[in-house]
């Protein structure tokens, strides 16, 4: 049996006073779909992207919620599958981003999702909610430290489970 993850959200950074969507009235945006397997179901996952200049690439504009060794930004290459989508072939340039994902637990306070968004907005992430219980966060390789450590402190303190969603070399 095959799943489909397909995010409801909007990525969105901190703009000083609240948090906004990334790419509000940008370039056309195209649909490209990851899979994977794992425990014998074949699993997708789609992605807001917009088309690169030569038009044979699109990079990523979604936080990547559930596949592994993607980024928001990567260039990749994509192949058009016989049903129709397109789906990603491989990562043609790194966007120099590096992936977390949060799980608050399944009946987490009302509020939490936001201030997990609002606080690693305000430290440079692109935060995409996809659920009051799963939020991924995009920040640049560079911050990715600074990120693991306060990720590993509001772990300790509040109970949140967190991943990277980048393959560590």
């Amino acid at each position: 049996m095959d799943r489909h993850f397909r995010h409801s959200s909007r990525p969105a950074r901190w703009n000083g006073t609240d948090l906004e969507s990334v790419d509000r009235g940008g370039p056309a945006e195209v649909e490209v779909w990851a899979g994977w397997t794992e425990d014998d179901t074949q699993l997708w996952e789609a992605f807001t992207a917009i088309q690169t200049a030569g038009g044979d690439a699109v990079q990523l504009r979604t936080v990547p919620a559930y596949a592994y060794g993607l980024n928001y930004g990567d260039i990749v290459e994509y192949a058009v599958s016989a049903e129709g989508p397109l789906v990603i072939s491989r990562v043609r340039s790194p966007g120099g981003q590096a992936t977390f994902r949060v799980w608050l637990g399944a009946e987490p306070h009302v509020d939490a999702w936001r201030h997990i968004a609002e606080t690693y907005a305000k430290r440079g992430c692109v935060v995409d909610v996809l659920t009051v219980s799963l939020v991924a966060l995009s920040c640049a390789v560079e911050d990715s430290c600074t990120i693991e450590a306060m990720l590993k402190e509001d772990a300790g303190r509040t109970g949140l489970v967190w991943e990277h969603g980048t393959p560590i070399d």
